[in-house]
């Protein structure tokens, strides 16, 4: 029983000066000191091996994606272009002057448009002088009503005055030759009517006279009718061949006015493709490059496709310029705005 005892404690790990007498003396210190050190190992073990898996599920490490690539603004670089082309008569700028928006950078031969232009500005004139004759025609006006910019022009009132009392009277003298029909005509109605009741004249004469001075009536509605229909047809003849003259107006006057070339932006002048006075530029030619000036910048960065999946947008970056040496001034911060969907080459 004193054996069992002893050895109960001995598994306690505690040893009382009694039990000490039955073992060693390096039995006891070693029983005494190495069970409270492996535990103490046992558990700094634990918590290390706990706090690794915790670390593991929750840690993230960071994958790096690097690649190559150029430093443009994020207005990308503005092609300065000529719709229509010309000739280059003043060159206002070279290549690396700072401009401001709206500044000219170009003059191009105008001559050719202003001559289209004033041809077709006097054909619009023309065409509103006559409309508005024929709207008066139609409206049975006395007088014409000129728009305000004919009034400049007295030679085409005078023109159109002119026809316009020349048509209304040659109207007016064939109206007038069949209202004097008419009137002999209603003098027989009104002598037969007498004779008709006395007896004296006969009822189908006086019919007759009836008849025609009713015809006349009509035929002075008619001319009338006549006369108006036909000045609304050449007035919205006139009318349409305004609307087009218009329209080559406003589009020789764009194009003159696309003879100034201007700045779209305050930037740097990148690339100067014409340099000669007097030469021509073709529609649609690049006539130089303007770098925009306090621009945001981006970086179009090539890299490996197999790099694309660790690659979103949002993500930090840092930019390494090869101009500077990264080990002394550093790199710039970024962040990626955009990820295209396909693969370039």
């Amino acid at each position: 029983m004193k054996e069992k005892k002893n050895s109960s404690k001995l598994k306690k790990g505690t040893l009382t000066e009694a039990d000490e007498a039955f073992i060693s003396d390096s039995k006891s210190a070693l029983l005494n000191r190495s069970t409270p050190l492996a535990h103490g190992i046992l558990i700094t073990f634990i918590i290390l091996f706990i706090t690794l898996l915790i670390w593991a599920y929750f840690a993230r490490i960071e994958e790096i994606t690097t690649g190559e690539g150029k430093i443009i603004p994020f207005s990308q670089v503005k092609s300065i272009q000529s719709l229509d082309g010309g000739i280059v008569a003043q060159i206002m700028v070279k290549e690396g002057d700072l401009i401001s928006q709206g500044k000219v950078l170009m003059l191009l031969d105008n001559t050719r448009f202003k001559a289209d232009y004033s041809q077709a500005y006097e054909k619009y004139l023309a065409l509103s002088a006559i409309v508005a004759r024929f709207n008066a025609e139609v409206e049975d006006q006395k007088t014409i009503v000129f728009p305000k910019i004919i009034k400049n022009h007295p030679e085409l009132m005078r023109r159109e005055t002119n026809l316009f009392n020349e048509r209304k009277k040659a109207l007016l003298e064939q109206l007038q030759l069949l209202q004097h029909s008419h009137d002999l005509v209603n003098e027989e109605v009104k002598m037969y009517g007498p004779l008709l009741k006395k007896g004296y004249a006969s009822k189908l004469e006086y019919l007759r006279s009836v008849r025609a001075a009713d015809d006349f009536k009509i035929k002075m509605r008619t001319l009338k009718d006549k006369f108006r229909e036909q000045a609304l047809t050449d007035l919205n003849s006139h009318k349409a061949e305004l609307a087009i003259v218009i329209e080559q107006l406003n589009s020789l006057k764009d194009k003159m006015v696309r003879t100034t070339i201007i700045s779209p932006v305050k930037g740097i002048v990148k690339k100067l493709n014409v340099v000669t006075v007097g030469g021509v530029i073709k529609p649609g030619d690049v006539i130089m490059e303007i770098v925009p000036f306090e621009d945001y910048l981006l970086v179009q960065a090539k890299i490996n496709p197999k790099d694309i999946g660790f690659v979103h947008i949002g993500q930090d970056a840092t930019v390494k310029v090869t101009a500077y040496d990264y080990s002394i001034y550093g790199g710039l911060p970024g962040k990626v705005v955009y990820v295209s969907a396909d693969a370039i080459t």
